[in-house]
């Protein structure tokens, strides 16, 4: 038995470093094509020169190097947190100006499915937090409300700040969460990777990774969905 143990610790240990060396590694290049696609796309002259087939062939391109590159920049986040490599930098922050942040990096996506986001904060709501990571989880939360919403609809972002506490929920009125799913949904061993309401497929690994920072923050997060209804995920921080 001790020995058995030692080896699935070392084979553990193995697997955590080569996660992290892979994800950390394969970013760069991954980044770097995807970034050179952005630029040709949004070039006029150069895509003038397509014919509909090789616009729709190039737009395929551009969409899997595109999956393929948030896959990678998921998998590495998990890996430092799911792994505990990662100390957190706490400093008091304005909530509103990383929301505003995030929004201006979903412009995309938003403007794909013709969704609002509306911005519920109070002015110079302040929340201690270590912000990269923090924008992470709140960015996986979004995604994950795009990606489940309806052509048309809203997504909110709110935040209400007592004594004690802060809670901000992200509130989309998509597909709702199946209710078999719910109590495993941030468990590691048990992968939910559904489609959205445009197809959209994603890595499964993305509210693990927000249910980690939010505990490293001791926090907590709660569900609150209805079948064809939408989702409410609130973050719960401790002031």
């Amino acid at each position: 038995l001790i020995k058995t143990e030692k080896k699935l610790r070392t084979l553990f240990e193995n697997q955590e470093q080569f996660i992290s060396i892979f994800s950390h590694d394969i970013k760069g290049p991954l980044s770097g094509a995807y970034q050179l696609l952005e630029i040709l796309k949004k070039d006029k002259r150069f895509m003038e020169n397509f014919n509909p087939q090789q616009e729709e062939i190039f737009g395929v391109m551009h969409k899997g190097l595109k999956d393929l590159y948030a896959y990678a920049y998921r998998l590495h986040d998990w890996s430092k947190v799911h792994f505990g490599n990662v100390d957190l930098e706490i400093s008091e922050v304005q909530l509103g100006s990383t929301i505003n942040n995030l929004k201006s990096l979903l412009k995309e996506s938003l403007s794909d499915k013709n969704i609002s986001l509306k911005v519920d904060i109070p002015l110079n709501t302040m929340v201690k937090i270590d912000e990269p990571f923090f924008k992470n989880a709140l960015h996986n939360l979004l995604n994950n409300a795009i990606k489940f919403s309806y052509e048309d609809s809203e997504i909110i972002i709110s935040a209400h700040v007592s004594e004690t506490q802060t809670i901000i929920k992200v509130i989309d009125h998509g597909m709702g969460i199946p209710e078999r799913f719910k109590k495993s949904l941030f468990e590691f061993n048990q992968k939910h990777s559904s489609k959205g309401t445009s197809g959209e497929k994603g890595a499964g690994i993305g509210l693990t990774v927000v249910k980690r920072i939010i505990d490293l923050h001791k926090g907590e997060i709660l569900i609150d969905s209805e079948h064809e209804k939408g989702t409410t995920m609130s973050i719960v921080l401790p002031n």
